[in-house]
C-alpha cells in the first residue's frame, strides 16, 4: 500500500518538474524570438535549470527513505534536503553566472519562472485532475 502511494507521489513530483521545464522553455522561446536573442534564451534555460536540477535531485533523495517505520529519518531528510537544495541552487546560480557571464535579467527570470512554476504547478495539477 505504501509503495503505491510513493509511486503516485513520485509521479506527481515528476509532473511538477516537467511543468517547471515547460514554463522555462516557453519563456526561453519568447526571449529567442521576441526579446533578446540566442544568448538571452540560453540564459533563461540555464537559470531555470539552476532551480530545477536541485529540486529534482532533492525529490529523488527524499523518496529513497520512504517507509512506515522511517518517519524520523524522512523528516530529517526533508529538512536537510531543503537546506541542501537552497545551498546548491545559490551556488550554481552564482558560479554559472561568474563563469559564463549570462545577461543577468534573463538568467534571473529563468530561475524565477522555475520557482513560480514550482509553486503554481501543484495547484494547477490538482485542479486539472479534478476536472
Amino acid at each position: 500500500m505504501a509503495s503505491l502511494a510513493v509511486k503516485s507521489l513520485k509521479k506527481q513530483v515528476n509532473r511538477v518538474i516537467i511543468a517547471q521545464c515547460v514554463a522555462v522553455v516557453v519563456v526561453s522561446v519568447v526571449f529567442l524570438f521576441l526579446l533578446g536573442g540566442e544568448k538571452s534564451a540560453v540564459a533563461v534555460i540555464v537559470g531555470g535549470l539552476v532551480y530545477v536540477t536541485p529540486c529534482y535531485l532533492y525529490a529523488n533523495r527524499l523518496f529513497s527513505n520512504v517507509s512506515a517505520q522511517a518517519i524520523k529519518r524522512i523528516i530529517i531528510t526533508f529538512y536537510l534536503g531543503e537546506i541542501g537544495k537552497l545551498v546548491v541552487s545559490v551556488g550554481l546560480f552564482i558560479g554559472l553566472y561568474h563563469v559564463y557571464q549570462f545577461p543577468i535579467m534573463p538568467y534571473f527570470l529563468g530561475y524565477l519562472v522555475a520557482a513560480i512554476a514550482f509553486c503554481v504547478a501543484p495547484i494547477w495539477l490538482i485542479n486539472s485532475s479534478q476536472a
